[in-house]
């Protein structure tokens, strides 16, 4: 469950970067909000038939849900991939640099954008490790709740 504080009812304009929007019935997406290249805010669906695809925050207006704001991004340390080996796929998440991006099927087809999650980690030179699994939580401890899954037998808690 939770508290009633915790979330509000917004619009992917209104949102902050790590926002996350749940849909309030079927015929809408679950959505996190990023960063994009040009450091916009930036829209990446989750779930349904655009899952992955993105675009800018600005005038989503008509994109509502629950909005959380202030979400943490984990990692399933056992979904690691190199890229060395393995090419990443839309929906994976990068670490790389001082980054945590998203890849995203880009405008363009065939090619793939990312959507920053996080900046300002700490270095890692050259290396990088990607990722098929990974969740949306909010809050910490024993009080972490899981809100979104990614790679998953099921994309939702």
């Amino acid at each position: 469950m939770i508290s009633t504080g915790e979330f509000t009812v917004g619009s992917a304009s209104s949102c902050a970067p790590l926002s996350l929007i749940l849909p309030r019935h079927n015929s809408e997406e679950a959505l996190l909000v990023g960063t994009s290249k040009t450091g916009k805010n930036a829209v990446l669906i989750l779930s349904g038939s655009h899952q992955f695809s993105w675009f800018e925050a600005e005038a989503a207006d008509r994109w509502v849900g629950l909005v959380f704001s202030g979400v943490h991004i984990e990692i399933d340390e056992t979904s690691v991939f190199s890229s060395e080996y393995l090419r990443a796929q839309p929906g994976n998440l990068v670490r790389e640099g001082t980054s945590l991006f998203a890849r995203a099927k880009a405008h363009a087809f065939g090619d793939f954008d990312v959507i920053v999650l996080e900046s300002e980690l700490s270095p890692m030179g050259d290396l990088s490790a990607r990722f098929t699994k990974w969740q949306v939580v909010l809050g910490s401890g024993s009080e972490k709740r899981v809100l979104f899954r990614v790679g998953q037998a099921s994309d939702a808690p």
